[in-house]
């Protein structure tokens, strides 16, 4: 409908003798963020014109934002074949990735008059962007493992399938398969509660289920089985969005972080299809000053309530124990989170677990989600430095999950 559009506009336009120009159409925004379209002076057809990009108003409207520029000069047969013009017109330009979070933006296209006489809006502009979204995917047990992560929450994972069956909750920005940190100012006892000064991938609490999020998204790709981003987390809590364990605050009023993370999620290793490797490196700010101890919530997972059944993985004989009654708690044990069938599970694994007994896994159950998380705390945070971590995220039915433990256990020890 959009190239129909596009060639009657312009089959009337070009017939014409006071037809504006420069003329063209914006023809769509795909979700790789690629813009396209096409631009030509009908006083000039052999040039290729400059195109501008305004975001959420028009140019020179309140609230307009000049985002970038390209050339027409990629070939468009069917704009040559309906004008009547020879050369190339169309144009194809990106936005950046930076760009695109909080929120999604209306993109106005203007064809730049080569003479400097009328800047042309072109038809069909705005088109709202669409959330930047990747997928990677890879086979396990006869069945395809699909991570999904996009814009929205900021690269965030939403989504985790495998045999079809959805795996994360994501009902708002803090329920991704996703990272988080806290800072201390003082270690023993730590000086405030978790969310209180708590940088967050995927969002802020007052993002709630909306479509912006309050982190930035600065880099995104994947590539078969590989998922890369990075991320300048918002703080879960501020005074705008408090939660109820942080009325209060540390970072006041303040949204966004100055805290980059950025990770390299990978589907499969050698000899374990059901395995995912999950690393993450998180750089300190060189001016932080609450160093007495960082909390590192290397990856949680929260999942749908049907998954129901905690267990714990015994490294010593490869066995499980079932823990669905003991209250929420931290242990040294790699825990895994199943439907009670057994069908389907999920749990993670971290070789620096064990090491220190302020390292751990977690098990929480909130009654609409359950969530399993892989914390790791060091005292004595240095401003500036940048911490990576690596962990293991086992996904399949029950025994799937339990052999591959035992695989990762026995090559990658504690």
């Amino acid at each position: 409908m959009k190239k129909m559009l596009s060639i009657t506009f312009l089959l009337l336009c070009s017939k014409v003798l006071f037809c504006s120009t420069p003329i063209g159409f914006l023809d769509a925004i795909d979700n790789s963020l690629l813009v396209t379209g096409w631009s030509l002076d009908a006083a000039a057809p052999l040039t290729n014109l400059t195109i501008h990009f305004y975001a959420n108003a028009p140019a020179g409207s309140p609230g307009s934002v000049f985002i970038g520029s390209t050339l027409a000069n990629y070939p468009r047969p069917d704009v040559n074949s309906a004008t009547g013009y020879s050369g190339n017109h169309g144009f194809r330009w990106r936005i950046p990735t930076n760009l695109i979070t909080p929120c999604r933006l209306a993109i106005y296209a203007y064809g730049i008059d080569p003479h400097g006489v009328n800047n042309k809006l072109l038809n069909n502009s705005p088109i709202e962007t669409p959330y930047l979204e990747g997928q990677i995917s890879a086979s396990a047990g006869g069945y395809p493992i699909v991570l999904k992560a996009n814009s929205k929450f900021a690269g965030g994972i939403y989504s985790l399938t495998w045999n079809g069956v959805e795996f994360i909750d994501a009902a708002d920005h803090g329920r991704e398969l996703q990272t988080a940190s806290s800072f201390y100012s003082s270690y023993s006892p730590p000086s405030w509660t978790a969310e209180c000064y708590n940088p967050t991938e995927a969002g802020n609490h007052g993002d709630g289920s909306g479509g912006c999020t309050s982190s930035e998204l600065l880099s995104f790709s994947t590539a078969g089985y590989i998922l890369q981003t990075t991320t300048q987390m918002a703080f879960y809590s501020n005074s705008s969005a408090p939660t109820g364990s942080c009325p209060s605050p540390i970072n006041g009023y303040t949204i966004l972080s100055n805290h980059i993370m950025s990770k390299t999620v990978t589907i499969g290793i050698p000899g374990m299809a059901h395995a995912i490797k999950y690393e993450v490196s998180h750089s300190v700010p060189s001016d932080e000053a609450n160093l007495a101890m960082g909390q590192f919530e290397v990856v949680t997972g929260y999942m749908p309530s049907s998954f129901n059944t905690f267990w714990r993985f015994n490294q010593g004989n490869s066995t499980l124990t079932n823990v669905t009654n003991e209250p929420d708690n931290e242990a040294g044990r790699p825990i895994i989170l199943a439907k009670s069938s057994g069908d389907y599970a999920m749990g993670v694994y971290c070789p620096a677990i064990g090491q220190a007994a302020t390292n751990g896994y977690g098990q929480f159950s909130f009654g609409s989600t359950n969530k399993w998380n892989l914390v790791q705390r060091i005292p004595n945070i240095f401003a500036g430095q940048t911490y990576n971590f690596t962990a293991y995220i086992c996904v399949g039915s029950l025994e799937n999950v339990r052999v591959t433990m035992a695989q990762l256990v026995a090559n990658y020890p504690n």
